[in-house]
């Protein structure tokens, strides 16, 4: 039987993710050639939410004064050739409250200010949109971003972790890193319990 299983090489954890410094480089990169989509980034890092909470971020679930993201439903993609999108609930069907450190607090602000000025819904619209039609963000929009970034950064991109994207970084929420390959599905809240 168990010849019936290959295993494929062995690779070290260290080569799936990045380093502290390389993603604070890649980040700044971003905020100084593509400042469109730093402060998604820039809070997702942050936080650890899940790609469609991200993407289904309204501005009803961003409470500034609180200095925390309300995370009730997400936009989740209809299908894997598609790119429409549809409302769900979490994946854990319940509702949670995630912290923002003071820097993601101002950062959201002046997005929205941003926002605000370019005449977007600031009241219950999505938080992160498209430079262009304003629309909803795509995951295989954010990483190619992030990764023209790396390349102009001079940073190797690991291995593909799996088809969907995921950044090669577990957390950056509290300044700390967890040298662990990502965990698509996860929250930094799940992670931080074990």
């Amino acid at each position: 039987m168990a010849d019936t299983f290959r295993q494929g090489p062995h690779r070290s954890v260290k080569e799936e993710v990045l380093s502290k410094g390389e993603i604070q480089t890649v980040l700044e990169d971003i905020r100084v050639t593509e400042n469109w989509f730093y402060p998604c980034f820039a809070v997702w890092l942050g936080t650890g939410l899940r790609n469609a909470e991200l993407i289904g971020l309204t501005w009803d679930c961003v409470r500034l004064e609180e200095g925390e993201l309300l995370i009730t439903k997400t936009l989740r993609r209809d299908g894997v050739a598609t790119h429409r999108r549809e409302w769900s609930g979490t994946k854990t069907g319940k509702s949670r409250v995630v912290p923002l450190r003071e820097d993601l607090v101002v950062l959201l602000q002046e997005h929205k200010e941003q926002m605000g000025s370019l005449g977007l819904d600031t009241q219950k619209g999505l938080v992160f949109v498209t430079p262009k039609t304003y629309g909803h963000l795509y995951d295989s929009r954010l990483e190619r971003v992030w990764k023209r970034s790396q390349s102009r950064v001079g940073i190797e991109a690991p291995p593909p972790l799996r088809p969907t994207l995921q950044l090669p970084v577990s957390r950056l929420g509290d300044g700390k890193l967890t040298s662990r390959p990502g965990r698509s599905g996860r929250s930094l809240h799940q992670d931080a319990a074990e």
